[in-house]
């Protein structure tokens, strides 16, 4: 008898736990009921490209392991090694210029002039603009970004000044001429997609904003050449 009241109890309490779980679940919305099959298809792709993104890191790994290991042996040249690995990091960096497959992004101010009353707001491509353009091409899998010939690393800003858009430290003016390497593929249909950069621009692009999309067989991005300055920043030690 003491095992079933104990047995009912727990089911009594498990069930109202349930039902209050679904109730808040309920009055904040199911994440995945606004899915269509299409997000599904998308969302598993997304997964098997990390997956493989991350499957090709480790045999990178597992290739500079294998050189160090040589290397400490005698049987390589240590000093190739380390001129590998300082070349692999300057590009990480930015410092040096690089090309490859990617898209070209061109946006420029709207022609038409605003009628009386009409906010100027949605006819000039402002620094959101680009920022937000910037932020999903990184996201998609952009490995290098220019604005104007100017190259974009971790500390670079795009902010407004004025009627110009300081990037990095140098004022630029329409048209912003993007340039971007990476999949190409993948570049457009990021920004090409619902909820994306496009959809976001759709009220400027009818006030005659203009944005042109053109994929590219080999894209020129150059060296970082902004200064690097760490007066706060040091190494850690552990």
């Amino acid at each position: 008898m003491n095992w079933k009241i104990s047995l009912s109890l727990g089911c009594f309490i498990l069930g109202i736990l349930i039902a209050l779980q679904f109730k808040q679940q309920e009055k904040e919305g199911f994440p995945l009921a606004t899915y269509r099959p299409l997000d599904f298809i998308r969302l598993v792709k997304d997964s098997e490209r990390d997956r493989g993104e991350l499957q090709v890191q480790v045999e990178e790994l597992r290739g500079q392991l294998s050189e160090y290991e040589l290397a400490s042996r005698g049987r390589g040249k240590f000093s190739d090694v380390l001129a590998r690995e300082l070349q692999r990091a300057r590009m990480e960096a930015g410092l040096i210029p690089v090309e490859g497959p990617g898209i070209q992004v061109i946006l420029d101010d709207s022609k038409k002039r605003p009628k009386p009353g009409e906010n100027d707001y949605f006819f000039l491509i402002h620094d959101v603009d680009l920022d937000q353009l910037v932020n999903e091409l990184w996201a998609i899998g952009a490995e290098a970004v220019s604005i104007n010939g100017e190259r974009l690393v971790a500390n670079s800003a795009v902010r407004c000044v004025g009627p110009t858009i300081l990037v990095n430290t140098k004022r630029l003016s329409p048209p912003y001429e993007v340039q971007v390497i990476g999949d190409p593929d993948t570049l457009m249909a990021g920004l090409k997609m619902r909820g994306g950069f496009l959809d976001a621009m759709a009220v400027s692009v009818a006030h005659g904003i203009q944005i042109d999309l053109k994929k590219q067989p080999k894209v020129f991005v150059p060296a970082y050449r902004g200064p690097l300055l760490f007066r706060y920043a040091s190494p850690a030690i552990k």
